[in-house]
Formats: structure tokens, C-alpha cells, sequence
């Protein structure tokens, strides 16, 4: 299945990094969001490169529409060597800060490698696992949730859940943030990606397939001055994976969920789930056409899961 956006349906095209929530999202890279698909696969249904994904994820530092491949590379590597010049000057003050309190940069940086405990959710991604390159042709030959770690439009895919307000839109594109700063009164948007990594001309294929998909959210009861929502995505079949986003706010607040927000974005018709049981933990199955728990591979099949919450005080 060709990752190319062209022609295809756009949920939403503005970056879920904070770093990039101001920039004017880019243009797609329809050359190195072709996802390539696996080949002599008995019983496999051969997809055209020619075919548009009808489904896109968010952009996050994509490269510039109009560069030649390697001119897209090295755009790629000179941002990841500014970045990394940067970042080490900051970690030079934070690891004297840290020294001194007795914590390790490691405590930071690593993923949180036990799965989030309902009701509450601590932050962080999860777990440490095996990630592909689609610029390098790298592929799972398997079914795994969100394993592209540089998804032409999307960016890495273990930064997969978001946090927005309604009004948070730059050139009729919702803005993304991993840490949002709310107060009392304000709605919420949050938003998980998924999809199924495996080939997509392993579509025809059941063992290829994400079975017993689903989903479940991790929302504090507690009032807290910055409250962090959890997103687990699990299967029978595959690794579960877990991502979150942090609401800021001034004085103590609660997440209240929206009593009919909560709702599966697909190219297929729009599915639901009841957004006040999923608040309190309860997984829910996930789908294309119906909520069947089953994912077939490629972005044709994913979907975007969306719930919406009241900031209330505490």
C-alpha cells in the first residue's frame, strides 16, 4: 500500500510535538511515506505503489515537499544535529541540577517499561521496543501497533497520543501538544493514533492481522495541578503500547469526561465508544467497519481514537 498522501483523506496534518506546535505544518512527502510491502507472500493480495492511502497521521518535521531524496535526508540530518547541539547544552545544567538531587538523566529518558496501573497514569511511552525505518525500506514482517519511528507524516509513532483545545488550530489544522496548559471551563481533546505496521499487501492475510484490538484510557480522579492522560493500545496477537499527554494548569483541576465524546475516527464510517466507562478504565474494542477488534496492516485501516473532557477545579 502506498503511504502517499496524495488524494488521500487528511484527519489532521499539524505536529503533536510541542517543539513544532507553531510551525505551519509541512508538506507530505509522498515519495518517502511509500511504505513497501513484502514480497513472493503466499497468499498475499499484491497492492499497487500507484494506490493513495486514504488515511494520514500528523506531520512532525516532515521534509520539504520538492527536495530530492537525498537533499530530504540531509534536511532530516541537519535538524537531528542542531537538536543534539542544543540538547547537550541543556543537559550540561540539568545533570548539576540532578546531581545534586540524587536523580539520573536515565530515570528521564527511559520508557516506562511496566504497564500503566488504572485509574491514574504517572507519564511517559512504552515499552522499549524494536522500531523501523520506512526511509531505509525497514519493515515488520508481523503484526505490531505504531512501530515506525520516522513516519513521513506522522513522525515517530510512539508519540501517539495528543492533547488540543478547540481553538487550537493554525491554517485549518489542529495543534497537537504533549503538555497543554488549561484552566477551569476549558474543553480537551485528546487523540490516539494507531494502525497496524505489518505489510500492507498482507491485508488478506488473518495471521497479519491485529486481533482483539483495543484500547484503553488512564484519567487521575484526583484534582492535580498537572494531569496526565494514559492511552494503552493492546492485542491478542502483539505487544501492548502505551503513550500519554499532560494537562498544565495554575491551581488544582480534573479531567471530567464528555458524556458522548468519545468516538473512532476511520475511512470507514465513524464508530463510538462510551467515553465516561472508558474514563474510568474499562478497555474498549477497536476496528474499521465495526468495533470487531480486528486491524488489518497499513494506514487504510488505522484510525484515530478521540475523547473530549471538562476542566473542572478541584
Amino acid at each position: 500500500m502506498d503511504r502517499s498522501a496524495t488524494g488521500a483523506k487528511k484527519i489532521s496534518a499539524t505536529p503533536a510535538n510541542p517543539s513544532a506546535a507553531d510551525a505551519t505544518p509541512e508538506a507530505e512527502d509522498s515519495s518517502a511515506s511509500q511504505r513497501p510491502v513484502a514480497q513472493s507472500v503466499t497468499g498475499a493480495n499484491e497492492t499497487s505503489a500507484s494506490q493513495a492511502s486514504p488515511i494520514v497521521a500528523e506531520a512532525t518535521q516532515a521534509p520539504e515537499a520538492g527536495d530530492p531524496p537525498a537533499t530530504r535526508k540531509q534536511t532530516l540530518r541537519s535538524r537531528i544535529v542542531k537538536s543534539f547541539v542544543a540538547g547537550f547544552a541543556v543537559i550540561g545544567v540539568v545533570s548539576s541540577i540532578m546531581g545534586v538531587l540524587g536523580v539520573s538523566l536515565r530515570d528521564l529518558w527511559e520508557p516506562d517499561d511496566a504497564l500503566p496501573g488504572a485509574p491514574t497514569y504517572a507519564g511517559g511511552w512504552g515499552p522499549d521496543r524494536t522500531m523501523y525505518r520506512l526511509h531505509e525500506d525497514e519493515i515488520p514482517t508481523h503484526p505490531a501497533f505504531n512501530a515506525f519511528s520516522d513516519n513521513a507524516v506522522f513522525g515517530d509513532e510512539r508519540n501517539f497520543v495528543g492533547m488540543r483545545l478547540p481553538t487550537d488550530v493554525v491554517n485549518g489544522d489542529n495543534v497537537w501538544s504533549d503538555r497543554l496548559e488549561v484552566e477551569p471551563g476549558d474543553t480537551v481533546i485528546v487523540r490516539a493514533f494507531y494502525e497496524n505496521a505489518a505489510p500492507d499487501n498482507y491485508d488478506s492475510i488473518p495471521t497479519s492481522w491485529l486481533q482483539g484490538a483495543t484500547a484503553r484510557f488512564y484519567v487521575p480522579a484526583e484534582a492535580s495541578e498537572d494531569v496526565s492522560v494514559g492511552v494503552t493500545l493492546s492485542a491478542s496477537n502483539a505487544a501492548s503500547v502505551w503513550d500519554g499527554a499532560t494537562a498544565l494548569a495554575s491551581e488544582p483541576v480534573r479531567l471530567v469526561p464528555i458524556t458522548g465524546s468519545g468516538i473512532i475516527e476511520t475511512n470507514a464510517p465513524g464508530l463510538d465508544f462510551d467515553a465516561v466507562s472508558a474514563a474510568t478504565g474499562a478497555p474498549f474494542h477497536l476496528g474499521f467497519e465495526t468495533n470487531d477488534g480486528v486491524i488489518k496492516p497499513g494506514f487504510e485501516y488505522a484510525g484515530y481514537i478521540v475523547m473530549q473532557f471538562r476542566v473542572e477545579p478541584g
